[in-house]
């Protein structure tokens, strides 16, 4: 199942599991995904914390690196944040601080994750330094599988 259709078939949230065996997640984190224009424009923006095992999925219509592109204006938190490509691969990351105007991806991707910083910014470095495959799974007690 692509993940576009796995997305339409949510009810708006998904959890992110990391496939690196050296620096694993603690556990999974629970994302909701902003698909729309405004959600994606608003983010992460006047939040003033975020869990450790919560975080956000921003998506675009197809990879790229100004369209993944983020800023950090009005997010009163530092974020990690991490780029994953249309195959499911994590192909950038960085530890966003606030009130930044701007960061780029270095390769091209379609989803945008916006996490904690810590403890996962390490893991999350590791997957993009490998370019680990990352499952992502319907929140809920039905989990579907990406066909990673």
């Amino acid at each position: 199942m692509k993940l576009a259709e796995f997305i339409k078939k949510t009810s708006g949230c998904v959890k992110i599991i990391s496939e690196n065996k050296n620096q694993p997640l603690p556990a999974p984190l629970q994302a909701f995904f902003c698909d729309s224009l405004l959600c994606r424009l608003r983010g992460l923006m006047f939040q003033l914390s975020l869990p450790q095992d919560k975080g956000l999925l921003l998506i675009e219509a197809r990879d790229g690196r100004l369209d993944t592109s983020i800023h950090m204006l009005f997010v009163f938190m530092d974020l990690a944040v991490i780029w994953i490509n249309s195959k499911n691969k994590v192909v950038d990351s960085i530890l966003a601080r606030s009130w930044r105007p701007a960061y780029v991806p270095h390769k091209a991707a379609r989803y945008i994750l916006e996490i904690h910083p810590f403890p996962q910014y390490a893991a999350a470095r590791a997957d993009a330094e490998t370019a680990c495959p990352v499952a992502m799974v319907r929140c809920g007690k039905v989990r579907f599988s990406l066909g990673l």
